[in-house]
């Protein structure tokens, strides 16, 4: 008799259970609330640039306006008010200030490449005037990477299709820096193997004076195509191909250029990186080449 029992027991539980199941079902967990959704997203802190040589800071208000705190009072002010794009409110993910104060970098509209939304849309905000004004209009929107301001405030630097461009304020004139970007010969940024193993993203930089640009050229044209397979998206598997340099061969070339802001021309490279065998790749951020 006690396993009629057990079974009639196991029954009323899963009677009870399919119940609850059915009436809770819009409060289960689903991929599409735990993937889809912020509902869960970890609360971080919003970026903050310090101004006035400490004496306040500037940091994202409801993901739309840029607040001034004072250091001393905790005094709030509006710095830059809600950005509205086309009868819309901008999500400002990031944001940098010109040197002299005068004008906002605003970073949105964010894309992923590889592991870090590093690519999207940039508008610059001019305090004085009250204006806002999209930079790279010519390009594909969510398209431009890692734009910063030139020291004298007047242009800004941005990275597009493995290319660097030069765009000034005043006439609205973009300059291509560099023309032989492909995904083999990347100006400006990295490969998957340099981010992945070495963190690096970002690359290049203004000298001080605003005179030149250095920049990180690297050269993946012989690095083989490993294909990864995408079996979650479709019904249908899709292969994805990744330069990968397997164990046993040559990571990319990398070497650092100068351009001239008068000449806007590259000149100058030099070849930072040997080419050698790998002979371990890592997941842990390490990649051993023979010395």
């Amino acid at each position: 008799m006690r396993f009629p029992i057990r079974l009639l027991f196991l029954s009323i539980l899963c009677t009870i259970f399919y119940h609850l199941a059915s009436a809770q079902t819009s409060e289960l967990l689903s991929l599409e609330r735990i993937y889809a959704s912020n509902e869960f997203r970890q609360e971080s802190l919003q970026p903050i640039q310090w101004i006035e040589d400490g004496a306040a800071y500037v940091t994202v208000e409801n993901g739309n306006a840029l607040t001034r705190w004072d250091s001393k009072t905790l005094e709030k002010s509006v710095y830059v008010p809600g950005v509205i794009v086309n009868g819309e409110r901008i999500n400002i993910e990031s944001f940098s200030l010109s040197e002299d104060g005068s004008k906002v970098l605003i970073f949105t509209n964010s894309s992923r490449v590889w592991r870090s939304n590093t690519k999207g849309d940039y508008y610059v905000y001019d305090l004085n005037e009250k204006l806002l004004k999209k930079l790279g209009t010519q390009f594909e929107p969510s398209s431009l990477m890692f734009a910063k301001f030139s020291a004298d405030n007047s242009q800004v630097a941005y990275v597009q299709k493995f290319n660097l461009y030069l765009e000034d304020f005043e006439t609205g004139k973009v300059t291509q820096l560099t023309t032989d970007g492909t995904d083999k010969i990347i100006n400006g940024t990295f490969d998957w193997a340099y981010e992945e193993e070495f963190g690096k993203r970002d690359g290049f930089a203004w000298s001080p004076d605003a005179k030149f640009i250095s920049y990180w050229q690297i050269d993946a044209s012989n690095i083989g195509t490993f294909y990864m397979i995408n079996n979650t998206d479709s019904v249908y598997s899709r292969p994805i191909p990744l330069q990968y340099p397997k164990v046993g061969e040559e990571p990319a070339g990398a070497k650092i250029g100068l351009i001239d802001m008068d000449s806007k021309k590259p000149y100058g490279f030099q070849f930072l990186v040997v080419k050698k065998k790998i002979i371990s790749l890592a997941c842990n951020g390490s990649m051993k080449i023979y010395c």
